[in-house]
């Protein structure tokens, strides 16, 4: 499945979870369940006490409900799809997709291409620590930092130097501490890209600090997800998937997730060492190999600028710089 939040109608409308049903639709999977359950002959009190216990409104929760969740939603997802004029399915246009996971228990950012790592390192003129390859570093950014495919990033004031970090990032779907990696897999729900928008000035003032990056990555909306949550049945490949950003249209970058030195195995397993992963935990790849600015030293952001994500099976990421962004003029 590829799984979506979503808002329809009216400003006031509460996220839902849904479903894409090919590209030009979207499945509200809680009514759907309600009006397969209604055919069914149960009560609509009963059909929605029911369909609302399966498929919470929310990703996370949906996600809590591990299996049981997952095959109601497939259920739905059928039904809809034999039901196309019901009320459940929506126009794709006509809705508002949000970021998959909204709210994320928490955001985990790794750093898994030595590609990028080293090009960073030596366009801030050092190198890879020693470190890197003993361990699959990350740090944690905030929750409140997640946006969506249809969101505008705004450019902080604070920068001069905004920077796109094309990564992919898996979504924890089963709750676990001390994972094996022999068993990491069973842990993730699915995958999503990520865009992980990065103050690069500011974040030269922070990184000497030793305390990892702070306003440089977590401002609002600066980590951008979507535009779905794909499951791994989706996935043809999870270890070799084809990424290509473009900004304006234009190819500025072409990798492989296959380049990551430090693979999800081995990842969840380090990241879950005597600490809980929860359903809706984020952790994201790091920046793929000319995956951002700061490795080939061209120029910024600017207000107005279309960003793009393309990874293969989990769809199109695209991005506008708000132009309306309150830009320190240099």
């Amino acid at each position: 499945m590829r799984l979506v939040t979503f808002k329809s109608g009216s400003a006031l409308a509460a996220p839902r979870v849904g479903a894409m049903l090919g590209d030009e639709s979207v499945v509200d999977l809680a009514d759907a369940m309600y009006l397969r359950l209604c055919a069914n002959g149960l009560t609509e009190a009963a059909s929605r006490r029911v369909a609302e216990a399966l498929i919470p409104p929310d990703m996370t929760a949906f996600l809590e409900g591990g299996e049981t969740s997952d095959r109601a939603a497939r259920d739905a997802l059928g039904w809809a799809a034999d039901h196309r004029a019901s009320a459940a399915v929506h126009a794709r246009d006509a809705v508002r997709l949000l970021a998959p996971v909204p709210r994320p228990p928490t955001f985990r950012d790794g750093n898994f291409f030595e590609g990028h790592t080293r090009a960073a390192a030596a366009r801030m003129g050092g190198e890879i620590h020693p470190n890197w390859f003993r361990i699959p570093a990350f740090y944690k950014g905030t929750p409140s930092s997640i946006g969506g495919p249809q969101d505008a990033v705004r450019i902080p004031p604070y920068t001069q130097a905004l920077d796109y970090e094309f990564e992919y990032a898996v979504v924890i779907g089963r709750r676990g501490r001390d994972i094996a990696a022999a068993d990491a897999w069973r842990h993730i729900a699915g995958l999503m890209i990520l865009n992980d928008f990065s103050a690069r000035d500011q974040q030269g003032v922070e990184m000497p600090l030793l305390m990892g990056p702070a306003k440089g990555k977590d401002f609002d909306g600066g980590t951008v997800t979507g535009p779905y949550l794909v499951t791994l049945d989706e996935i043809v490949d999870v270890e070799h998937l084809r990424i290509v950003g473009r900004v304006n249209g234009e190819v500025v970058c072409e990798a492989s997730s296959g380049d990551a030195h430090w693979k999800w195995p081995e990842v969840i397993a380090y990241v879950s060492r005597s600490e809980t992963l929860l359903p809706g935990d984020i952790v994201a790849s790091g920046t793929v190999p000319g995956g951002s600015r700061l490795e080939s030293g061209a120029g910024y952001l600017s207000p107005g600028d279309v960003v793009e994500e393309e990874v293969s099976n989990l769809g199109i990421l695209r991005t506008e710089i708000a132009a309306d962004s309150e830009v320190i003029l240099a």
